[in-house]
């Protein structure tokens, strides 16, 4: 058998019309119709789509090739690894963290221009007055030459 084709009425209609009247709490006599070409509304087409595991009816054109599976993780089209619903809250948490760390990023780099703004200002004024720096951070005064 190929694969489902989640856009055709005929293919989300496949196989016995009890179970699939069941899950969408119409009549039996209905599904029969839309096995027999009358178009089904968006609705229960939207619904049958989520069913086999198909997002794109749903959401949107973004999430062709997605598809929800038995297991209940979400493929992405590009990968057979499927996602869990906390690592995609885990996703929402990095997303959090690396906007914060970026801040962070872009105050130290601000911080640092101005710390090297006054070190190069520290050097001008020691060429001038002729002060030499100690290395904690203090100043020694010029030696008197006799």
């Amino acid at each position: 058998m190929s694969a489902l084709n989640t856009n055709d009425q005929a293919d989300l209609l496949f196989g016995d019309a009890a179970p699939i009247a069941a899950y969408l709490g119409v009549s039996v006599k209905t599904v029969k119709r839309w096995k027999s070409g009358q178009t089904m509304p968006a609705a229960p087409f939207k619904l049958l789509q989520l069913r086999y595991g198909d997002l794109s009816g749903l959401l949107g054109s973004d999430w062709n090739g997605f598809r929800v599976g038995a297991d209940g993780l979400l493929y992405h089209p590009m990968f057979k690894v499927g996602f869990s619903a906390p690592e995609m809250l885990g996703w929402f948490f990095g997303r959090q963290e690396l906007a914060h760390l970026r801040r962070e990023v872009k105050r130290l780099e601000s911080e640092l221009g101005i710390l090297r703004t006054d070190v190069w200002a520290a050097g001008k004024v020691r060429r001038l007055v002729g002060v030499r720096m100690v290395a904690r951070g203090g100043i020694e005064p010029p030696t008197a030459s006799l």
